[in-house]
């Protein structure tokens, strides 16, 4: 960390597992050395033959997890159960504690059973849920708005590789009660719906990016998606790819690299797309070490309230949000014809 100089290491670790490393550092001049072994608790299962309820308790033995008794939670880090349709409650009463339940990493990657999932409102999101669902392939309904990721920093590929899940399949927040699920705190989007070859579209607009600094490949190899509204977002950040190429020149960035970690790359079906009041196209912001990307479309776009058209490197070198932000729709689509001016030039291009 440059601002406290701290050391920061993350790792996830499952339970009744350890983490072995060593520290070296330097004191006037004196080489010294700790070594820090992190444990984590056994496996916790539920098992009270005196407990009447005892039935009510019985699903946490279907996920790795790890019970805390001091700050009274129950973590879920691997599901292992085979259910169909998962309703997650906020906390569980075990003798004459109440528990409150957090869910932490990919609890339930690569599942091939689970068809739709509920979190019932106050469970807990730890700081990453990366890969949350990814590559649930029968994974077709989610309901995020119980679910309270007020202290998430880290949702990269939380639906990547979801096969069967589309937008309507999708609920972040409700009619009848404010949503905990948010994206206030959230630094890295990057793949986080990634290769879903089911989803045409997706309306983001109530995501909140301030804190966004890496949305490498959002959407990339979405061969269906069809329209996207990411009109709150500030451009397409990415710390990550700046710290691979902050030696390169911004023109060798720009053609050899950022194209394939472009949020839309591979998106070749996109036909329509809204851009906000604060986005910004590509450019290498050494001062904040972030590269902001390309979209990483191609054809022409009109705008829908100018009707002004743009080809995809406009949208990319020269996107002026005062006066170009707004819903484009692609024109160079099958079946649609370009538009032209009475001068045979492309129509807003004079």
């Amino acid at each position: 960390d440059k601002t406290t100089g701290a050391i920061i290491i993350k790792k996830q670790l499952q339970p009744n597992d350890s983490f072995l490393f060593n520290v070296t550092y330097k004191v006037d001049g004196k080489v010294n050395v700790i070594t820090l072994n992190i444990k984590t608790e056994p496996n916790f299962k539920y098992d009270d033959p005196e407990d009447p309820n005892s039935e009510d308790r019985k699903w946490i033995d279907d996920y790795n997890s790890i019970k805390d008794d001091q700050k009274h939670t129950i973590t879920l880090t691997k599901y292992n159960g085979n259910g169909t349709e998962l309703d997650i409650p906020s906390e569980v009463t075990i003798g004459n504690k109440t528990y409150t339940i957090h869910i932490s990493g990919g609890v339930y990657s690569a599942n091939k059973t689970i068809e739709s999932i509920k979190f019932e409102r106050g469970v807990i999101a730890d700081t990453s849920i990366a890969s949350l669902f990814s590559s649930d392939s029968n994974l077709k309904e989610v309901d995020l708005s119980g679910l309270d990721t007020s202290n998430t920093t880290d949702m990269s590929s939380m639906f990547a590789n979801c096969t069967s899940l589309n937008y309507d399949g999708i609920k972040f927040a409700t009619k009848d009660a404010d949503s905990l699920f948010t994206t206030e705190n959230v630094e890295n989007m990057s793949m986080m719906f990634s290769n879903m070859t089911n989803l045409t579209k997706l309306d983001l607009s109530s995501f909140k990016t301030n804190s966004l600094t890496d949305m490498a490949s959002m959407f990339s190899n979405d061969k269906a998606l069809k329209e996207v509204n990411i009109s709150t977002f500030k451009g397409a950040p990415s710390k990550t790819l700046y710290k691979q190429s902050s030696s390169y020149d911004s023109n060798t960035i720009k053609e050899l690299m950022a194209p394939y970690s472009a949020p839309f790359y591979g998106c070749e079906n996109l036909e329509t797309i809204i851009l906000g009041d604060q986005w910004q196209g590509f450019s290498v912001d050494r001062t904040n070490e972030t590269i902001y990307l390309p979209l990483g479309i191609n054809d022409s776009w009109q705008n829908q309230t100018t009707f002004k058209m743009y080809t995809s490197e406009q949208l990319d070198d020269s996107f002026d949000a005062s006066t170009m932000a707004g819903t484009y729709k692609r024109v160079n689509v099958a079946g649609a014809d370009p538009q032209y001016e009475a001068n045979g030039s492309l129509y807003g291009n004079n």
